[in-house]
């Protein structure tokens, strides 16, 4: 038997005096909000143009707003239907609020919270493996959660599907050899099933989150650091 641990982000600290207000740049009644925090997104109302609202938030040195066709290609962001016009990504540690909302409401602005910039480390989460594979106690680079499915294809010995994972990274937790299967084409290769393996520690990747693996020494416990 094979298990894997993961987390699916990690969190980042943040606080009272780490926020960014809208109605200092805008008339925050002109905007239908769909997210607000650490991700603003909204569709702007009659008489405020996406254009105009990207321009007046940008003029906060903790935001980094876009029309939803102008966010990065790797987001996967710029075609989607569901998605509204204008979307904002707060710096790590920073929130979004309405002063109006904030005052009845500060202790949502305390704490921990996700979903920032998944390249911050920050956002990296946990992943460990133990098993018959995953042996020896060495940590392994790092790993995307899109890549955490070649992984279980592999230990399963099933061919897998076509997807947006890395067949090197369960090469590597494997030791280099996947056991005859392989994720970009599909097509079996010949390799000696090792008896070694990784354990780590994880984190976001560009949509797909990126994770740095830290694995203990065998035949001792799971331990996260």
């Amino acid at each position: 038997m094979h298990v894997l641990i993961t987390a699916d982000h990690g969190m980042a600290n943040i606080s009272l005096d780490r926020v960014v207000f809208v109605d200092d740049y805008l008339n925050a009644q002109q905007l239908q909000t769909v997210t607000w925090t650490p991700v603003l997104s909204f569709y702007p109302t009659e008489g405020l143009s996406a254009e105009e609202a990207v321009t007046a938030l940008n003029q906060s040195p903790h935001l980094r707003c876009a029309k939803k066709e102008d966010r990065p290609p790797d987001q996967h962001l710029s075609n989607h239907p569901r998605l509204p016009p204008v979307i904002c990504d707060a710096d790590e540690g920073w929130s979004i609020s309405g002063r109006e909302w904030f005052g009845d409401y500060q202790d949502l602005y305390q704490g921990g919270a996700h979903g920032y910039d998944p390249v911050v480390e920050s956002m990296h989460g946990v992943i460990l493996g133990r098993g018959p594979r995953l042996s020896g106690g060495r940590a392994v680079g790092p790993t995307r959660a899109v890549d955490v499915y070649n992984l279980l294809a592999a230990l399963l010995q099933i061919t897998p599907a076509t997807n947006s994972g890395d067949p090197a990274v369960a090469e590597e937790w494997l030791g280099g050899a996947t056991g005859g299967v392989t994720a970009k084409t599909g097509r079996a290769r010949a390799s000696a099933a090792p008896a070694s393996v990784a354990h780590g520690a994880a984190g976001e990747a560009p949509r797909g989150r990126r994770r740095r693996v830290v694995a203990p020494r065998a035949p001792g416990p799971l331990m996260l650091r």
